[in-house]
């Protein structure tokens, strides 16, 4: 079993290595994290504005920036994206809860472009995690 799982990661990592490059114009439009509380919309002119609601829906924050293509057409570059999302293994066992992200430091956040098996354009938040957005309404 632990054979075949890692065969079918190697396979998938490279099927989404071998995604052809984008355009800008093609990767306009909406996108919805696989989890479902983030919405991610690419304008044509440049643009993005993140949409987070917490799982609770207690909370709802609005990111705004700059987007533009990467590594020769392959990534999605977010410019000046707060972080949201409490960093991997910062669970504190004592209080039972997630270290909450320090939203005052902005990165530029690079997205893996790839493709569902049904051919809709993906966008690797992280991926390892299973966190993809999938484009919902072009443009």
């Amino acid at each position: 079993m632990r054979r075949s799982l890692a065969a079918l990661v190697v396979f998938c990592t490279t099927v989404s290595a071998c995604t052809p490059a984008s355009t800008a114009t093609a990767l306009v439009g909406t996108y919805v994290l696989s989890i479902g509380v983030d919405t991610l919309e690419l304008r044509v002119d440049g643009h993005y504005r993140r949409l987070i609601t917490d799982i609770g829906a207690r909370h709802v924050a609005v990111d705004t920036g700059r987007w533009r293509l990467a590594n020769g057409g392959r990534l999605v570059a977010l410019a000046a994206l707060p972080n949201r999302w409490p960093d991997h293994g910062r669970f504190d066992p004592i209080s039972g809860a997630w270290h909450l992200p320090d939203t005052m430091v902005r990165r530029t956040e690079a997205l893996i472009i790839g493709a569902s098996w049904r051919g809709a354009v993906t966008l690797g938040l992280k991926p390892e995690l299973g966190w993809r957005y999938r484009r919902v309404a072009p443009r």
